[in-house]
């Protein structure tokens, strides 16, 4: 008598006619090597890549944001460009970039001024980002610009009626508040839906 978990008897015995499949015999060998040495070949370019552009690039200026004559957010010492009458100045105490464009909601809702005007809006470094309304004087006082620089006063006061909406910090950038409201909405739907 057969237990239920023990067989004594193959399956060849129970079916002796049945076919069985043979594989013919050859040598096999992996398929994937060439794709393996290409892949880390790539992985030696890119480590290449990235150490080349560490070494011989400003990291700094993604980081900590760069203001619009090439000056870096927060560094002591910046490199002067050949021409431009603003870079090279120390911006030790300004850690924040701050964009004219992302405070100027006319611009934001015609993105073609931006291309049209001649004297585009500047990019600052400042101490603090704003988090009142304030004008556009007070902001350049406040952070220690000149304002009788006629090329700041053009290119940062273009807002309508000199007004700043505040600002929220943001990985060193000055966010508008109301962007900031929209996005942390949108994220909390988002994560409650899940």
């Amino acid at each position: 008598m057969l237990s239920c978990c023990h067989q004594s008897t193959s399956k060849m015995e129970v079916f002796p006619n049945a076919i069985v499949p043979t594989t013919p015999e050859r040598k096999k060998h992996p398929r994937d090597l060439p794709f393996l040495i290409l892949f880390a070949l790539m992985l030696v370019g890119m480590l290449y890549l990235g150490s080349f552009s560490i070494q011989k690039g400003d990291v700094g200026r993604y980081i900590f944001g760069v203001d619009s004559w090439g000056n870096v957010c927060g560094r002591e010492v910046n490199t002067p460009i050949p021409n431009a009458t603003h870079s090279g100045l120390d911006h030790s105490k300004r850690p924040y970039e701050f964009q004219v464009v992302l405070s100027n909601m006319q611009m934001v809702l015609n993105p073609l001024d931006i291309l049209l005007k001649t004297n585009a809006p500047a990019t600052l470094c400042i101490k603090t980002c704003p988090r009142n309304a304030t004008d556009c004087d007070r902001l350049l006082l406040d952070n220690g610009y000149n304002l009788s620089d006629i090329v700041i006063q053009e290119r940062v006061c273009t807002m309508p009626f000199g007004l700043i909406l505040p600002h929220h910090p943001l990985i060193n950038r000055c966010i508008p508040s109301q962007i900031m409201q929209v996005c942390t909405k949108k994220i909390f739907k988002i994560a409650f839906l899940f």
